[in-house]
């Protein structure tokens, strides 16, 4: 079982930082979304592909200082959040990581052979339509 540390370090936003940020996102869009900024909506989610995609548990940490973009959270090895500290407060996050748990694991069935080089089903098929990239 892999355990990533993925620091980071976004906040002490000034208020016009943050005017600038929600206003990237637009004023329709963030009722939609978890977070008011784009690093706030964009980076949960990646770090929870990742933790999927390579099978790993993910530590995301970020500073608690005002005004940060997203809060501390933990990701699971099958991309499941397991802990999320409150957004703009100090606080400790423990989370147990059972080496022994089992988690759905969607890539193990590509990912060694996409680590040795492999990125396609076992037998390369020509096709013309791949020789011409410009033709749709």
């Amino acid at each position: 079982m892999k355990l990533v540390f993925h620091a980071y370090h976004n906040g002490h936003m000034s208020d016009r930082r943050r005017r600038v940020a929600r206003a990237e996102v637009g004023r329709t869009h963030i009722a939609r979304n978890h977070a008011d900024n784009v690093w706030g909506i964009t980076v949960p989610p990646t770090m929870q592909a990742y933790a999927a995609s390579n099978h790993l548990w993910i530590s995301a940490n970020n500073t608690s200082a005002r005004h940060s973009a997203w809060p501390s959270f933990v990701v699971r090895p099958d991309g499941v959040i397991t802990g999320r500290l409150h957004l703009n407060r100090a606080g400790v996050l423990l989370t147990t990581i059972d080496k022994n748990s089992k988690y759905y694991d969607a890539s193990k069935d590509w990912r060694a052979r996409a680590v040795n080089g492999v990125h396609h089903s076992g037998e390369l098929v020509n096709d013309c339509r791949s020789d011409n990239r410009k033709m749709l």
